[in-house]
């Protein structure tokens, strides 16, 4: 924050500040400081680019790095841009107060890299004008990235600290052309991206409107995500207009679509699944809502705020979760979120930096707009490790449980699956649990279970999973909605991928949403020889639930189990709303 009083901390600076005050208007006003390199080195050259039109004097810093800057009186953001080459990344001042004489302080520049690529279209021509994000994944912060837009020959350059970013690519909309994000782009020298290759895309519009008023919404955030991969699509400027319009440039093919109401209105969240994308695709008018609101107030030992812990709301029974954006709690500890009238169980997710164990309400029917209770979370202990693959190599996106033996009940283990390099982290009570590594659809490695497992304090746990004696594979192309009874077309499939026979007892079951399950395919023993297998295209029925759990996420689940020892060998689902 800039020190509004008059603080000349060295003779220079008041010489500089003379000097500026002598060749200014009687009615300008001065900005002092000094710009420095991470070492504490004054940098000379050093460009102050202010906002609002002003047209300082003097706008390089001089020797030593000091300036002393003539603008009228205001509130400006500032750019402190450095001489080409000199290794420094640019820097940005928001909000800065400029009255009479104003001492901005110590400005220093990190040491900067060359961050640099080569934007085309899919027939190879380079693309111009794409504005380029720089994200840090560490943060979520945007880089300040001047002049960061790929020329005429679709180069782009910026000169960024060191880190790990994600690099986001958003043409115009103009040119029907997707943006596209690069993941996990380590910056610690010059780095140079290479080509990359926008797809054709297909412009897309739709309106929302609020269903207390028909009346369109304002501020609706978009978000989009391919229904067969489940990777995020990149929609800048996506949310609606004045007018309750979106525009979105889509890529072919299936996708969820998520729409999240501001924070203020006291609508639902709404998610639409298996949106077909193509040429001349209508998304028409979406209407949100109203729902009841459910506040609360998380807080540690002490009575401490508990920021950033995950809220999630579980239909009871069933543990559906409800779609509730903007659900994590503030800085003060609080959460508000938009649910339907109904029974649900409320889960606390607090970060595993918190150190503390998330918890699980009992049942709570809201028929009101209700605040709960506050809720002190208590201190646990970690429990970490790696968790490799039945190839002895780091598998990511294992699911972690860790299960109360007596109640059955899982923990609440907030982002405990397995990273790229197959670690996990989360914060148990101490105890004698039962742990469960689940690996992600289609993968080769079993699922483990492991019981009785003492934790009493900071634990490491390491673990290789076992080849899977059967491969299930069950699926439905995202998340498609049926009517109620009506057929649902799946793709089955099966492997054994081991060395020797392999005899397992198959069954498919349908889950309702409340949990409920029906067993369509009663166990089926059969053996496989090595490398055996089938595939099959079904068309099941859905059994009737009833009307209060329509719109919903049921599932069909394909079960392998021993035939003898009845463990499970691999097992698959699919999803799908009955309407």
């Amino acid at each position: 924050m800039i020190d509004r009083r008059l603080l000349l901390p060295s003779a220079a600076l008041r010489s500089a500040a003379l000097l500026a005050a002598l060749a200014a208007p009687a009615s300008a006003d001065t900005l002092i400081g000094q710009v420095t390199n991470a070492a504490g080195l004054g940098v000379a050259g050093v460009t102050l680019s202010f906002s609002n039109g002003a047209n300082p004097l003097n706008p390089i810093s001089g020797a030593n790095g000091y300036f002393a800057v003539v603008v009228p009186a205001g509130t400006y953001d500032i750019a402190f841009l450095p001489p080409s080459g000199a290794g420094l990344a640019p820097r940005q001042l928001l909000d800065v107060a400029v009255l009479g004489t104003s001492n901005a302080g110590v400005i220093a520049l990190q040491t900067g890299h060359l961050l640099q690529g080569h934007v085309v279209d899919a027939l190879g021509a380079p693309v111009p004008n794409v504005d380029t994000q720089t994200i840090d994944t560490a943060t979520g912060t945007t880089l300040f990235t001047p002049s960061d837009n790929s020329n005429l020959l679709g180069d782009f350059s910026v000169v960024v600290p060191a880190g790990t970013y994600e690099v986001q690519l958003r043409p115009g909309r103009a040119t029907l052309l997707v943006p596209r994000a690069i993941d996990g782009v380590v910056v610690s020298g010059a780095t140079n991206l290479g080509t990359q290759t926008l797809e054709s895309g297909v412009l897309v519009t739709g309106m929302v409107l609020d269903g207390r008023t028909s009346l369109p919404i304002a501020g609706v955030d978009l978000d989009v995500e391919s229904a067969t991969t489940g990777e995020t699509v990149l929609t800048p400027n996506d949310d609606t207009d004045v007018f309750g319009i979106y525009t979105l440039v889509l890529p072919n093919g299936l996708f969820h679509l998520s729409y999240d109401p501001p924070l203020a209105a006291p609508l639902l969240g709404l998610e639409r699944f298996n949106v077909s994308i193509a040429p001349g695709a209508v998304l028409g008018t979406t209407t949100l809502r109203a729902g009841l609101v459910l506040t609360g107030l998380v807080t540690g030992p002490g009575g401490v705020p508990v920021a950033g812990a995950d809220i999630d709301v579980e239909h009871a029974p069933g543990g559906q979760p409800v779609y509730t954006p903007h659900d994590d709690t503030d800085a003060t500890g609080r959460f508000s979120v938009v649910v339907p009238a109904g029974s649900y169980r409320v889960t606390i997710g607090p970060s595993f930096a918190s150190g503390l164990v998330g918890v699980r309400s009992g049942v709570i029917s809201l028929a009101t707009n209700t605040t709960l209770p506050a809720t002190t979370l208590l201190p646990g202990v970690a429990l970490t490790g790696t968790i490799l693959g039945w190839n002895a190599a780091p598998e990511s996106l294992i699911d972690v449980d860790v299960v109360d033996p007596q109640s059955g009940e899982e923990f609440v283990t907030e982002r405990d699956d397995t990273d790229a390099l197959g670690r996990y982290r989360v914060i148990v009570p101490a105890g004698t649990w039962d742990l469960r590594f689940t690996p992600r659809k289609l993968s080769l490695s079993r699922v483990l279970v492991e019981r009785g497992v003492a934790i009493a304090g900071p634990t490491t746990l390491d673990r290789q999973l076992q080849l899977v004696p059967m491969l299930a594979y069950l699926d439905t192309f995202g998340v498609p909605t049926v009517p109620q009874g009506g057929p649902l077309p799946l793709v089955l499939a099966f492997m054994n991928p081991t060395l020797v026979p392999q005899t397992t007892a198959a069954s498919i079951a349908f889950v309702a949403p409340d949990g409920t399950e029906t067993l369509l395919l009663q166990p089926t023993v059969f053996t496989l020889p090595p490398g055996a297998g089938g595939a099959a295209f079904l068309l099941l029925a859905c059994p009737a639930i009833p009307p209060a759990l329509l719109g919903r996420q049921a599932r069909f689940e394909l079960r392998f189990d021993d035939s003898v020892m009845g463990e499970e060998q691999d097992h698959d689902s699919t999803r799908f709303v009955i309407q």
